[in-house]
């Protein structure tokens, strides 16, 4: 029986397919970059080596499953994650959860629930 358990949080800086269009000042990556990018993500994954990895600024669920498929360790691993909202009025990056250990019943909260507040004037607090 596993005695331990190790948690990672990774910033993979605008995990995004190439060519897409993330910010008004930063161009698109390459082909090349991108290929680059997610090789040498999937090598720091590895070396991580942790059982649940969270993972910030992704633009892209389907480029971090790519990235987790060139892993030695993660390959199997559960990916709990969703894709910023296409009808948004500005693209902006999401979270994921990677996790070598089973998860149970993982679903996407679009709102805090009730009874939480939020000091007024945050951004997700309600007007």
């Amino acid at each position: 029986m596993q005695q331990e358990i190790r948690f990672a949080t990774f910033n993979v800086c605008n995990l995004a397919p190439p060519g897409v269009k993330l910010y008004d000042n930063l161009l698109p990556t390459t082909h090349e970059e991108y290929e680059a990018k997610l090789n040498w993500t999937a090598r720091q994954i590895d070396l991580l080596d942790a059982d649940v990895i969270g993972f910030q600024e992704i633009f892209s669920q389907a480029t971090l499953r790519e990235v987790l498929a060139r892993t030695r360790r993660y390959r199997e691993a559960f990916h709990a994650g969703f894709d910023p909202d296409p009808a948004a009025m500005r693209l902006t990056p999401s979270v994921a959860l990677v996790s070598r250990l089973p998860l149970v019943s993982p679903a996407p909260l679009a709102g805090f629930p009730r009874g939480i507040e939020l000091p007024p004037g945050s951004r997700d607090a309600a007007p």
